[in-house]
């Protein structure tokens, strides 16, 4: 399957376009919400998704694809998609720009971040897909296969995963710094009290566009600090070896903000 399409039509640019008019500089701006099974259908089920699709992956079994049949008849019936049919059979979907334009930005990011953060109660993945012009199309996906999307200025989103990161405000307060292999910290999680007494874990990756591997950290927060733990700087072996050093480190409120962005590159 697919991961990504090219072939986008003036329409298809023009509703990416208006999506990103959105934006305002000094707050986010909520540009609607979709279900896994929305995506799914008007996204095409012959392209391979790039985010998590949990209800889905949950319900859908073996034919997802009429759970999605079943989402476009409510699409069509409340006038947020159209189709067109040949032989009785649905040739093409085409749903309203607000909708479009979304889809077309998931697709086009000169880069993406992706947040996924585990806490006692709940998972959340934040993706994040920056655009040429210096704006964001946000996208949060919940366990149950909602996706949220809002709009936002570049400038706001360090500040802004940086909360989804340590909902706590707790950055600042660390100071263990330890180097060792994976597999250590893997044993530390359990009983090093800066990893076992967070109360939120998150994997921060940077990817060059939405299909392709990207770099991945994750970041510990909880009544200790705000620790990063990543492979050593410089250090090329691979992050399973044992040879592989990682270092954990406490990060101040400032360089939280900066991490995501930094990962890029």
């Amino acid at each position: 399957m697919a991961t990504q399409k090219t072939d986008w039509s003036e329409a298809d640019l023009a509703a990416a376009q208006a999506v990103l008019g959105l934006m305002e500089a000094d707050r986010a701006i909520s540009a609607g919400a979709l279900s896994d099974e929305q995506i799914l259908v008007l996204d095409g089920p012959e392209l391979t998704q790039v985010v998590e699709m949990p209800w889905l992956a949950e319900h859908g079994g073996d034919q997802p694809s009429q759970l999605g049949e079943v989402a476009l008849r409510g699409l069509v019936t409340r006038g947020e998609a159209t189709v067109e049919v040949a032989a009785g059979e649905i040739v093409a979907v085409t749903a309203v720009p607000a909708i479009t334009g979304l889809l077309v930005l998931r697709r086009r990011a000169s880069a993406v971040l992706r947040v996924g953060r585990a806490t006692a109660d709940d998972a959340l993945s934040v993706y994040c897909y920056l655009q040429p012009g210096g704006q964001v199309l946000e996208e949060v996906v919940d366990v149950n296969g909602f996706h949220q999307f809002t709009v936002l200025s570049r400038d706001l989103l360090g500040s802004r995963l940086a909360d989804f990161i340590d909902p706590g405000r707790q950055a600042g307060l660390g100071q263990l710094e330890r180097l060792g292999s994976l597999r250590d910290f893997l044993t530390l999680s359990a009983s090093l009290p800066e990893l076992s007494q967070a109360v939120a874990v998150s994997t921060v990756t940077a990817a060059t566009r939405p299909d392709a591997p990207g770099r991945s950290s994750t970041v510990y927060a909880g009544p200790r600090g705000v620790y990063w733990l990543r492979q050593q700087a410089g250090d090329t072996e691979p992050p399973e070896s044992e040879a592989a050093v990682f270092q954990l480190s406490p990060l101040e409120r400032e360089a939280l903000v900066r991490l995501p962005l930094e990962l890029l590159g």
